[in-house]
């Protein structure tokens, strides 16, 4: 398999993942706190990155405790105190429009090269997160 087609394969189920576990997060997270539901769910993402063979980098080790402090403590206790105060809609009008934000983000401090690849890219994801979340709304919805 070409790397291409392993990192399209990745990003859709990325996208899949993301798009089911916001609603998902929403519904469990209810009572339990934050800091708690952001704990179970990077739990969940620690396990199967373990299982997918991750490992973190050996060089800069600061600057990954850094970003791993961001984004796996931080964003995530942010992400469900978030979820537990917005509607679904809202929530999930919100949460397709990070990847958007992450792409702008990368462009205006790194001059990121953003050409017609990536703006597609952007717009399948957000489609697939779409998708995937209305599929597991309906489904929370009928129990």
């Amino acid at each position: 398999m070409s790397p291409i087609a392993r990192g399209v394969g990745l990003a859709v189920a990325a996208a899949l993942a993301f798009g089911v576990t916001s609603p998902l997060v929403q519904a469990l997270g209810r009572g339990i706190g934050p800091f708690t539901t952001a704990a179970l769910l990077y739990a969940g993402a620690a396990v199967f990155s373990a299982l997918a063979g991750a490992r973190p980098p050996r060089e800069q080790p600061f600057r990954f405790l850094a970003v791993a402090f961001a984004g796996a403590f931080v964003a995530p206790v942010l992400l469900a105190a978030g979820l537990q105060r917005a509607s679904g809609t809202a929530a999930s009008l919100l949460l397709n429009l990070e990847a958007v934000f992450t792409v702008l983000l990368s462009w205006a401090v790194w001059r990121e090269p953003v050409g017609r690849r990536v703006i597609r890219s952007e717009e399948h994801t957000s489609e697939l997160q779409s998708h995937s979340d209305l599929v597991c709304r309906l489904l929370l919805e009928k129990k």
